[in-house]
């Protein structure tokens, strides 16, 4: 039976008979809860509800959410953990990796001590925060391969700062959510977009901003390769439109690249990506994925087929909707069909976070759609 619900709106009753139900199965357990960001406004009330109720809540604030019917723009999901041995959040991560490891201390140590079979530990990430990749860099050599990684960025899609973690006392941003989760096989992630054969110098960059690009402004050096490579001509006027289109490939051993979407466009000919982009990084303009291509759907349908959960977490990227317009709900709808009898849950993300194919280290995607048996 599976024990996800929708709520199109902010129904108090309805919630408490969610918890009552689930209580009658677990007392100690809880739930993760994914708001649309259009009623972020009635997270304060959630928060009440569940502590009147004396029940455990995480979750985050999201730009849309999923059901087995589609996208939403309004609502909230609960999604009742079987188990969930700990979590933490995690308000403003400093910048400064010293801090950072401070701040992470106590995580990492309940890992190390915990005895969890197979545990997995998921991640939800304030969009807004620079320095992701580095947090997971850090809990990676804090950490190693004791956990599955897995999760995803939540936030505003209009990238402006606001609270989008909470659990049932707080509410924050510019911060990390993360849950241990006991005998969990972690999640599988595909964006599926390739790599052609040109490639070019980050050499300048710091956190997410790229100054510069085989030694010349970064923003001139995209324009032309664009123009060259796809025959579309981008102007600081239409950057936001087309960018999206034309992501940047950092490129890996393995040869899955890591996708970063630019998103804005400074005066100085610098671009911000949704992730880092190290100094010196290797690029390319990756081809996105084509519209109509079922290459990631049948992905995700034969990794629900293979584990046959009862319900299935998906997180589909903001950046790759916008790219596939209309055929992102074509793409989500073959994803659902082709996973049931798993009902899917989740929401659109603004990054995503997965295990590398050659090992288990946590890797920072953009355009990606991430699965988990829940």
């Amino acid at each position: 039976m599976n024990d996800a619900a929708y709520f199109d709106a902010l129904d108090a009753q309805g919630i408490r008979d969610a918890i009552s139900a689930r209580k009658a199965k677990s007392s100690s357990g809880g739930f993760l809860a994914m708001v649309a960001e259009k009623d972020r406004d009635s997270i304060p009330t959630l928060q009440a509800t569940f502590n009147d109720m004396g029940y455990g809540l995480v979750g985050a604030m999201f730009p849309e959410l999923i059901t087995p019917e589609g996208f939403h723009d309004h609502g909230v999901i609960l999604m009742p953990f079987y188990e969930c041995a700990h979590h933490w959040v995690l308000p403003d991560l400093p910048l400064n990796p010293d801090e950072l490891d401070k701040r992470l201390t106590e995580l990492v140590s309940v890992i190390k001590q915990s005895d969890e079979a197979d545990p997995s530990l998921f991640l939800i990430f304030d969009g807004m925060l620079p320095n992701i990749a580095t947090v997971l860099d850090k809990l990676y050599l804090n950490v190693a391969n004791q956990v599955h990684y897995f999760g995803v960025n939540a936030g505003s899609e209009t990238f402006q700062p606001m609270p989008c973690l909470f659990d049932n006392d707080q509410y924050i941003g510019n911060g990390l959510m993360a849950c241990l989760l006991p005998g969990h096989p972690g999640a599988m992630l595909s964006h599926d977009y390739h790599v052609p054969d040109m490639q070019m110098t980050a050499t300048a960059a710091e956190g997410n901003r790229i100054t510069s690009i085989n030694w010349r402004p970064a923003f001139e050096v995209y324009q032309e390769l664009v123009k060259e490579e796809y025959g579309v001509d981008i102007t600081p006027e239409n950057f936001y439109q087309y960018g999206v289109h034309f992501p940047f490939g950092i490129s890996r051993l393995d040869g899955d690249p890591l996708v970063r979407i630019p998103v804005a466009l400074q005066d100085d000919g610098s671009l911000f990506c949704v992730g880092e982009v190290p100094p010196n990084t290797l690029l390319t303009i990756l081809n996105a994925v084509e519209l109509g291509s079922q290459e990631t759907s049948d992905k995700v349908g034969d990794y629900a087929q293979k584990l046959k959960p009862e319900t299935l977490l998906n997180f589909y990227c903001a950046g790759r909707r916008m790219h596939l317009g209309d055929g992102a709900k074509d793409e989500l709808h073959s994803l659902i069909e082709k996973s049931r009898p798993a009902a899917v849950y989740g929401a659109l993300s603004l990054g995503e976070i997965g295990s590398s194919a050659s090992g288990n280290y946590p890797l920072f995607h953009n355009a990606a759609l991430v699965a988990a048996p829940w």
